[in-house]
């Protein structure tokens, strides 16, 4: 008799692992909760950038020097909610940009053109810098 209720408790035992294991989900990816309102899908992103553009060399080569002040401004919408993926969460983003400016040392005087950019937005909960890696396409006219 003894050695059945030791049979038994054995089994008993070693099926606890197997039946926590089949009772566990996967987790689902779900949208961050509230944290990302200006992430979420549909938002709208507008930035505008302005700065001025050394040419220097540290090799000799005929090339001419041209420095010049751009000024850049983007529109982007958010694609999709951002979703909870641990330190990858974030969400899709698209965005146009139309940018111009002068030439002042160097040949020309003008450069102007657009780019069509695909970012990625590493949204954390709470965050107050949201890092981003984007890739982008484009041209540009100079005289």
């Amino acid at each position: 008799m003894m050695k059945i209720l030791a049979v038994l408790a054995l089994a008993f035992v070693g099926s606890l692992p197997a039946a926590w294991a089949s009772g566990e989900q996967p987790v689902p990816m779900t949208p961050i909760q509230k944290t990302a309102g200006n992430f979420s899908r549909g938002s709208h992103e507008f930035q505008n950038v302005t700065g001025a553009y050394f040419y220097f060399t540290t090799t000799e080569n005929d090339r001419p020097s041209i420095d010049f002040a751009l000024n850049s401004t983007r529109f982007g919408v958010m694609l999709n909610d951002p979703r909870e993926m641990g330190l990858l969460s974030g969400n899709f983003e698209f965005m146009g940009e139309l940018f111009g400016g002068g030439v002042f040392q160097g040949p020309g005087n003008v450069l102007t053109g657009a780019t069509l950019i695909f970012r990625y937005n590493f949204v954390q909960p709470r965050a107050r810098l949201i890092p981003y890696l984007q890739i982008g396409a484009g041209g540009v006219y100079t005289d």
